[in-house]
């Protein structure tokens, strides 16, 4: 990571130069800058649910929330398609369902948190909370797809593995 950031620091005081930026303190302002504008993409790669957002800032804010309860309605189909996936090939699912049943409560918690202090009967609530929702379940996802995925002699018991008695 620290050479990924010297790269960049190296690279941006190249792109100064060209730009005909010589005193040192226009080149610390222009890198600051132009982190500023990197660390504002980051948290924009972080965050999964701006995607689903921008598809739905057409029209009113009641169509907005409702295009956003779609987008989540369709991002909660493919968390439950993965799911049922891993469970179908799991030899003992029992554990995978009570991690689930946590990770819903874990949702519902931080989407509270996150939007405490919103009206819950305000127009732009649903928007906020589906948001939330999507953005948390786009990176459980994530997690369950590599658990589907990984094929290791540590992870949990499958099918194929299981030992007949």
């Amino acid at each position: 990571m620290r050479k990924i950031i010297a790269a960049g620091i190296i690279a941006l005081c190249r792109l100064a130069r060209v730009l005909g930026l010589s005193n040192m303190r226009t080149v610390i302002i222009f890198i600051a800058f132009m982190s500023l504008s990197l660390t504002a993409h980051a948290d924009e790669i972080w965050d999964f649910s701006i995607p689903h957002q921008n598809r739905c800032l057409e029209g009113g804010q009641q169509e907005m929330n409702a295009c956003l309860a779609t987008e989540y309605k369709k991002v909660d189909a493919r968390l439950n398609n993965i799911y049922n996936r891993l469970r179908d090939v799991m030899a003992d699912d029992r554990k995978l369902k009570e991690a689930q049943s946590a990770w819903i409560h874990f949702r519902d918690l931080t989407c509270d948190f996150e939007n405490f202090g919103m009206e819950k009967d305000g127009s732009q609530y649903p928007f906020a909370l589906n948001a939330c929702r999507i953005n948390i379940t786009e990176k459980r996802i994530r997690d369950l797809t590599q658990y589907l995925e990984r094929d290791c002699e540590d992870c949990p018991l499958r099918k194929q593995h299981a030992k007949v008695q």
